[in-house]
């Protein structure tokens, strides 16, 4: 027995509400998804900010972006895939399929939405661009610590720094210089500060000795403290 659209005649192997695949879509929305998509990047670090947050990009995060901004309804238990092809221009063409059953029976349909970058400075690569830090590592040697070994260190500092920059962005150097017997590196993250202080007294089984400077007061009228670690090593 064939089924036949009440709307367009048509003969159609499965009905959905009563209406063939091309007439329900038409007259109900079940995916829904804004023609254009506006991707706040930093053009520094090149993080994206969503939820407030800034994260690094992945195929992950732009999933779950779009699939916070996409609406299924009637499917039940539907089943999203989202497959993303970038333009030449910078921007990107995201298509959004969405699959299920609707009174039993099974539909899958699709949409595509425009993914545009909107560049902005994140306050964290804006902080470190002004030259802004939080902690200051004292690495300090004795006469026998070659400038061969001075120079892995630093390599050493650099790897740990750029580990840490996935979770915390200002986890960088922001400014370095030589002093008597030692360097002194300005880092713009208070944690990661302290963190790689640590692993390296580790290494040459040293202890860190930390201090407190009150430098004034944050947003919140707190009093604010800039941390300083050293690290004596031979």
């Amino acid at each position: 027995m064939k089924n036949f659209c009440p709307n367009c005649g048509k003969a159609a192997k499965k009905l959905f509400k009563g209406f063939c695949e091309e007439c329900f879509l038409r007259f109900n929305e079940v995916l829904s998804i804004p023609k254009e998509i506006v991707i706040e990047t930093c053009k520094h670090c090149v993080r994206i900010k969503f939820k407030g947050k800034m994260f690094s990009q992945s195929q992950e995060l732009i999933e779950e972006l779009l699939e916070s901004l996409t609406k299924v309804k009637q499917f039940h238990k539907p089943q999203l895939s989202f497959n993303i092809s970038p333009n030449d221009d910078g921007t990107s063409i995201a298509e959004i399929s969405v699959s299920g059953l609707i009174d039993g029976v099974e539909l899958k349909t699709s949409k595509e939405t425009l993914l545009k970058p909107h560049l902005f400075t994140c306050d964290d690569c804006m902080k470190l661009s002004s030259n802004y830090y939080e902690a200051i590592m004292q690495i300090r040697f004795d006469k026998t610590f070659s400038e061969a070994k001075q120079n892995a260190l630093m390599k050493d500092i650099n790897k740990f720094l750029k580990a840490l920059q996935e979770s915390d962005q200002l986890s960088g150097i922001v400014k370095q210089g030589k002093v008597p017997g030692g360097i002194d590196l300005h880092i713009g993250s208070k944690r990661a500060g302290k963190i790689v202080s640590e692993k390296i007294a580790r290494m040459f089984k040293s202890k860190v000795f930390p201090t407190y400077t009150l430098v004034g007061l944050n947003k919140k009228g707190k009093r604010y403290y800039r941390s300083t670690f050293l690290v004596r090593i031979g």
